[in-house]
């Protein structure tokens, strides 16, 4: 998983634990494990459809997409049918 942060930063889970080490005094066992308990309650929150709000950071929500038919913007052929689908999306705090 990568987000980026306000600044433009790329932070991903690894670089999360360490610097939750750091701040925190974790030692490597106990962070990896913290991180990934962080991770797993997130993901079984979207999974019900929760909406995540991280304060100063961004909020993590489920979007739905309707079903609907597809086509070739150039020929207009090719019609497919799309499913109705759900999937998780980040939008970042705004300033």
């Amino acid at each position: 998983m990568v987000v980026s942060d306000p600044e433009g930063v790329n932070t991903t889970k690894a670089t999360s634990s360490t610097s939750w080490s750091i701040s925190r005094r974790f030692r490597a066992p106990r962070r990896a494990t913290a991180v990934e308990t962080v991770i797993e309650s997130m993901r079984s929150a979207l999974g019900a459809g929760d909406r995540i709000e991280l304060r100063g950071f961004g909020v993590f929500q489920v979007k739905r997409r309707k079903r609907g038919i597809s086509r070739n913007p150039q020929t207009g052929a090719s019609r497919r049918r799309i499913l109705a689908a759900t999937r998780s999306a980040f939008k970042l705090r705004r300033e």
